[in-house]
């Protein structure tokens, strides 16, 4: 807008019962980054009426999360119908 350049950094904070530790999104899981890669197009299809390919859904992805993710799809196509 008024010529400010600003750039923003993603990172991941795990807390425990005593502090907080900030992440660099390279240090997190595979499943994590897989997660945090495919989420946006997951969103995107969820808020309209779009068709979103993920080739080999269950990489890195734990398997309560791929069957989440389908379940979901699942669900709302039978609610549909």
């Amino acid at each position: 807008m008024n010529d400010d350049l600003k750039s923003y950094k993603l990172v991941s904070i795990h807390k425990n019962s005593t502090e907080e530790v900030q992440f660099e999104i390279n240090e997190e899981s595979d499943g994590t980054q897989r997660l945090i890669d495919i989420m946006p197009g997951i969103i995107d299809v969820i808020l309209s009426d779009k068709v979103y390919i993920i080739d080999e859904i269950d990489r890195s992805l734990h398997t309560e999360i791929t069957k989440s993710i389908i379940k979901y799809f699942y669900l709302e196509k039978a609610m549909a119908n």
